[in-house]
């Protein structure tokens, strides 16, 4: 039963985003959106697999792939949205900022 709910919880968050990023049209917006599906969706998939095999060489790849999803999802998100800003001209190219 707890699997089931974990599931649950991760495919609303997935799908709400993704319904939510298709009917925005904003960039910013839409790179917003996706954070939640690596910080949040993903994990709870990845727990529920993990969980549901037990120990095994499965499990400690899905928990080695979301563990890399939380880390690289957020990063390449600001380094999207710091390309696109920089392209927009709302920021100077090359700027820390």
């Amino acid at each position: 039963m707890m699997y089931w709910v974990l599931l649950g919880l991760g495919c609303v968050v997935t799908v709400s985003c993704t319904v939510a990023a298709t009917l925005t049209g904003d960039l910013y917006r839409r790179l917003h959106l996706l954070t939640p599906v690596t910080s949040l969706g993903a994990p709870l998939v990845g727990l529920t697999v993990a969980l549901a095999n037990g120990l095994s060489l499965v499990t400690g790849l899905v928990l080695l792939t979301v563990a890399l999803l939380m880390v690289s999802g957020p990063v390449l998100g600001s380094a999207i949205g710091h390309c696109a800003a920089a392209r927009d001209g709302s920021i100077q190219a090359g700027s820390s900022s």
